[in-house]
């Protein structure tokens, strides 16, 4: 009886395994696909939309950052395509990968892509106002046009763009910045001289921070929290500071509860 019952978990196991490689050769096959399919639409049939997706792929699953840089550059260039300068813009502001770092650059193709009559790209658009926002030794930081073009990413639904607006709008005490935005290192603590500031306006901080709020973005929850406990510009209200409280404690909960799950990420998700 135990010999029948471990040959029998033999057989499940090796079932088991044989279906783990069929399914990943699937996997492998198709990712295959992928790639001849975005070769054979950008190269053959010029569509943009294509070698936007031949770029990730080059970018994510073969890991050739420079063949996917000049993907997306002949993207941008050649079709005005928004995503494509989006992400060639990225390759600009961070260099490396043999591609020379180009700020001016950069904000030409962010640009572009902010201002796409057809499909603008919300996310261009706080990332060109966080670099008119963040000057350096060489280049003044340019607040006005970094509150119009922030402005212009929340207007587009780009709720961490409606967050960062609101923090603008504060003071530049970092206890607005949260967790993930808070400056540690001396290197960028000295870079921070050369950030930009706008006058500050609490009324203005606190309708795009509820905005931000309202759509899950949790910092956002608690910089309002924080304005209403204290009464920090506005009218204090601690019924206000609760509901805002709860909410971001809320929203934690489930961003960790979204963290334990990894699901199976392919190339249309990247």
């Amino acid at each position: 009886m135990v010999g029948c019952c471990y040959q029998l978990f033999l057989t499940m196991s090796s079932s088991v395994e044989e279906e783990y490689r069929r399914t990943q050769e699937e996997r492998r096959d198709h990712v295959k696909n992928l790639k001849l399919e975005y070769e054979f639409g950008c190269f053959e049939e010029r569509r943009p939309e294509s070698c936007q997706f031949l770029g990730e792929y080059r970018e994510s699953i073969e890991q050739k950052f420079k063949e996917a840089y000049e993907l997306f550059r002949n993207n941008c260039e050649t079709f005005k395509y928004p995503k494509s300068c989006w992400k060639e813009a990225q390759y600009l502001l961070a260099g490396g990968h043999g591609i020379k770092t180009d700020v001016n650059k950069a904000i030409q193709k962010l640009d572009l892509a902010c201002n796409d009559a057809k499909e603008p790209m919300k996310q261009s658009c706080r990332l060109l106002a966080r670099v008119y926002y963040y000057g350096d030794e060489n280049r003044p930081a340019e607040s006005e046009k970094a509150e119009h073009f922030m402005k212009r990413a929340c207007e587009l639904e780009d709720w961490e763009g409606c967050w960062c607006l609101s923090v603008m709008y504060m003071s530049q005490d970092q206890k607005f910045l949260g967790k993930r935005h808070k400056i540690k290192d001396p290197q960028k603590e000295k870079k921070a001289k050369y950030r930009g500031s706008l006058p500050v306006d609490m009324q203005k901080a606190l309708h795009y921070g509820i905005l931000a709020c309202d759509n899950n973005v949790v910092e956002s929850c608690f910089n309002v929290q924080r304005m209403y406990y204290l009464g920090d510009g506005i009218p204090r209200d601690l019924d206000k500071a609760k509901e805002y409280m709860d909410k971001g404690v809320q929203l934690l909960k489930i961003a960790k509860s979204q963290e334990s799950v990894q699901p199976f990420v392919g190339i249309s998700n990247q």
